[in-house]
């Protein structure tokens, strides 16, 4: 419930020029975000890597400029983020939510 709560995206709509996610893991984890449209293309694939708990170091922070993979700028629409945690050390939990981004 910890992950669900403190993962999240803010402001949503995104009116100004970024969206700034925050991505809670209770654990050591390899952290993934991939963005979609609601077509289901890929728009976005970021790994994070290996990231200690956010009890230790705090959440991962990444600020998402509204750019695609190819670095071209994002048109306006609903956008899915599918945040998944993986965790690397002492056990195989695997956390995932959707987050949406709204660009008006």
């Amino acid at each position: 419930e910890d992950f669900i709560n403190n993962t999240f995206n803010f402001p949503t709509p995104v009116t100004g020029d970024s969206t700034t996610f925050q991505i809670y893991s209770p654990f050591k984890a390899k952290v993934k975000m991939k963005l979609h449209t609601m077509a289901g293309e890929l728009v976005l694939d970021k790994n994070f890597g290996e990231v200690p708990p956010a009890f230790q170091a705090g959440p991962v922070t990444f600020v998402w400029r509204k750019i695609n993979s190819s670095g071209n700028p994002v048109a306006r629409g609903v956008y899915f983020a599918v945040i998944r945690v993986e965790e690397t050390e002492g056990g195989k939990n695997v956390l995932q939510t959707v987050k949406k981004v709204l660009i008006p």
